[in-house]
């Protein structure tokens, strides 16, 4: 990121350069009516863009994406592999079986799902996370399973319906109210 210094612009990375922009993106967040701590560190970890060079190296295995995390106020959001995000509703909120677990996993508990995380292993290709209701709304469980969900279907504001294949998808990030 370019930063100033005396004298000109220098380059620079790391956590001291990052954390002014999640401040903002945090403020954002709270202006538009998230108050709760919990709930905007959840939804900002929530609504990082997938960058497969992160995986293991930060929790979130992603980069800040205010964009994504404002508008998943106000509805579903799926991220294009092009970097689009499509917002609405998403159609077929079934239960969600992943069959590693003894009963489906509600929708109403998933947090986001990112697509094609495992590329190495297609019986564990998607990571879900989700939150246990019995616990702090900020411990994100993960689980890692092939989801057979697509094609997604995405009802937009001005009604029409967007249907996004897998290979178009990099995540689903789904909208909770504001509590």
């Amino acid at each position: 990121m370019a930063s100033l210094r005396p004298g000109g612009e220098q380059i620079l990375s790391g956590t001291s350069q990052a954390a002014p922009l999640v401040s903002l993106a945090a403020a954002l967040l709270y202006d538009s009516g998230v108050r709760d701590a919990a709930d905007i560190r959840q939804r900002l970890m929530t609504s990082t863009q997938y960058e497969p060079d992160l995986k293991g190296k930060v929790r979130s295995a992603g980069r800040l994406n205010v964009a994504k995390a404002l508008a998943v106020l106000h509805g579903d959001v799926v991220q294009l592999k092009t970097g689009e995000l499509i917002c609405g509703k998403l159609r077929g909120r079934d239960p969600l079986q992943i069959y590693s677990l003894s009963s489906p996993l509600e929708f109403d508990l998933v947090r986001k799902i990112i697509f094609n995380y495992s590329k190495d292993d297609p019986q564990k290709a998607d990571l879900i996370l989700s939150f246990n209701p019995n616990v702090k709304l900020d411990k994100l469980e993960r689980f890692e399973q092939t989801l057979d969900i697509f094609p997604l279907e995405i009802e937009q504001a001005d009604g029409s319906v967007r249907s996004i294949n897998r290979d178009e998808a990099l995540d689903l990030v789904l909208h909770r109210p504001v509590q």
